[in-house]
């Protein structure tokens, strides 16, 4: 096999060169200034009034189940990659401050003490509280609505008018004014709002900052602010010193696609320029500030941007059935030896006796599990087809309509590849018996069945190369055989399946045996599928550095304990990096360990 390019890898939760969370360590971090202090900024999962598209400003409602699973990830994230809080401020609105409870809790931060105050409340509205906005466009135009939000909508000459531009007010005895809430009694009426511009948004926040967020920051508290979009706009305005006009956002900092790993590009140098009204900062999605002693930003970036920002994963284990081939196998089917007769396996899994397909099964398992709690999907989101069984009348039947039932719903697919697989895969190349020439017979027949395909990245000498190598094509068979029956009922526009070894390959940071894993599954299951490798890069729960606890959902369960180390994650076959992206920032969630997706692909 050719010699493998250097290695780059995006951090599986980060959209910006900075992978690592502790003060000057990291790749990359001998180019970058040290941070004297980290703020984590957080805008409230999403809300009852966001899923119905109305505004909701002051307007007390509650999250989604998607917003609380929003609020669950971000704590996930922020625990696998190190973070502590020590203080948290947040508004005196619900759905913020559910989510600071969600986050602390995910985090086991419930200790922690916390300031609200009505200063970073979402900017007020006005008499468009509750209205829905596709119907007030409708009512009023598109335009007049631009202008009382601050949007662009393409007309540059009324940005900087847009930026203090008030909706239309609530009327002093309207029951919505906040003069009627407890919440604000102590308060002079004087200051409370009957309407807001962003200006205005921004000049009732920043006071807040000045008198308590940032001396706490420079006190080297490690404080997390847990507030509304507009609030978190004014602070960003503040944080990078952005006029009224334009803001600087940078672009590997707001987009999905990282840049290389070793970029010395810092976020507050690009030049990328945006209005602060074109400015999204999205729900459930930690932002981070790294700032030098004078509180001035060094860098930002997102966590989990791709993964926070999703729906729910929809995922299953594949169960399925083959026969053990007789000569691994002594003794007749029995009560003691059932695997004498068949053995359950994952959707990639060994039917030896010493990697049990059934343990690899149930560790796929414990591993879905684990996602849930930590809020890359639900307990909803994970489909077993299971029940499928009282349905036929007999195995076949039974195994058909499991997997058909489990891939009708599901998009990730994870598999488990045993240890042996991974032994066979990666296994040195010996020349059969007889010389090269029975060797090159050898290759030759196994190869035979393998056809070349583009797009592949892997020429068809590569695939007999690593296919084929003597001495183990009968372990490969045994491990990846059951992907046969799988791949006419994959469908490559959809279904991504997560492939992930039980041991540890840690050879070339992976690369290596990830590329053999992938030459052996992309010739059974078809270059024109969608296909992740997951490699483990071992030292169990804490032995990489980065490692937290193992958090909820994954203490006590029953994955094999390299996966608790971080890996390395591959696109192979169709997939692509944010295909990649995504199953690194699920997996570092899940087992509170980094794991890094490749930006190059198999």
């Amino acid at each position: 096999m050719t010699e493998a390019p250097p290695l780059a890898f995006a951090s599986a939760a980060s959209t910006s060169p900075v992978t690592s969370l502790d003060p000057g360590t990291g790749p990359g971090s001998t180019d970058q200034p040290r941070p004297a202090h980290t703020l984590v900024l957080l805008r409230h999962g999403e809300s009852v009034w966001n899923l119905a598209n109305r505004f909701t400003g002051w307007t007390d409602v509650d999250l989604t189940d998607q917003g609380r699973r929003q609020a669950a990830l971000g704590g996930a994230l922020l625990s696998a990659h190190g973070f502590r809080i020590d203080l948290a401020f947040t508004s005196v609105l619900k759905r913020a401050v559910r989510t600071l409870h969600i986050l602390e809790d995910t985090m086991d931060a419930l200790h922690i003490p916390e300031v609200k105050s009505w200063r970073l409340n979402e900017r007020h509205y006005g008499a468009l509280q509750g209205l829905n906005k596709a119907e007030t466009a409708a009512k009023h135009g598109a335009e007049q609505v631009d202008r009382w939000l601050g949007r662009d909508g393409g007309r540059v000459h009324i940005w900087r008018r847009s930026y203090a531009t008030r909706p239309p007010p609530l009327e002093p005895n309207d029951p919505r004014h906040p003069r009627f809430d407890g919440r604000y009694w102590e308060l002079d009426e004087q200051d409370l709002p009957a309407t807001e511009s962003l200006k205005d948004t921004v000049a009732r926040t920043l006071p807040f900052w000045y008198s308590d967020i940032a001396p706490a920051v420079s006190r080297g508290r490690r404080v997390l602010v847990v507030a509304h979009g507009n609030s978190l706009r004014g602070i960003i305005k503040n944080l990078d010193q952005i006029s009224d006009e334009v803001m600087c956002v940078c672009t590997h900092a707001f987009n999905s696609k990282p840049p290389p790993r070793h970029s010395r590009e810092l976020s507050c140098l690009c030049t990328n320029m945006q209005d602060i009204m074109a400015l999204e900062v999205p729900v459930g999605v930690p932002l981070v500030y790294e700032l030098d002693e004078h509180l001035q930003p060094l860098r930002h970036y997102y966590l989990g941007l791709d993964l926070v920002a999703a729906p729910p994963l929809d995922v299953t284990v594949l169960p399925l059935h083959m026969p053990l081939p007789a000569a691994r196998v002594s003794g007749a089917p029995s009560s003691s030896n059932p695997a004498a007769a068949t053995a359950p396996a994952g959707l990639l899994a060994s039917t030896t006796a010493e990697a049990s397909s059934e343990d690899g099964e149930a560790q796929m398992q414990a591993l879905l599990k684990a996602l849930a709690s930590c809020g890359a999907t639900t307990r909803d989101h994970i489909h077993n087809a299971a029940t499928c069984t009282a349905l036929a009348g007999n195995l076949a039947d039974a195994e058909d309509l499991l997997l058909r039932g489990s891939l009708a719903a599901a998009k990730y697919i994870f598999g488990y590849v045993p240890a042996d697989a991974v032994a066979a895969a990666t296994a040195p190349v010996v020349l059969a018996p007889g010389g090269p020439a029975a060797h090159d017979e050898a290759l030759a027949s196994t190869a035979s069945g393998v056809a070349e395909e583009k797009g592949s990245g892997l020429g068809s000498s590569r695939v007999a190369a690593s296919v084929s190598t003597y001495g183990r094509e009968e372990a490969e068979a045994r491990c990846l055989r059951p992907c046969k029956r799988v791949a006419s009922l994959l469908d490559p526009e959809r279904h991504v399946v997560v492939a992930m070894p039980a041991a540890t390959a840690a050879e070339d940071d992976g690369r290596m045996t990830a590329a053999r894993l992938a030459v052996a599954i992309v010739a059974v299951v078809g270059v024109d599928k969608k296909i992740v490798l997951a490699i483990p890069r071992g030292g169990g729960r804490g032995g990489r550095k980065g490692s937290a606890d193992a958090g909820p959902g994954m203490s006590g369960c029953s994955c094999p304990e390299a996966w608790f180390g971080g890996g390395c994650v591959w696109a192979c076959g169709m997939a692509d990096a944010r295909d990649a992206q995504v199953i690194a920032e699920a997996l570092t969630c899940a087992t509170r360990s980094v794991w890094e997706s490749s930006l190059s692909k198999i």
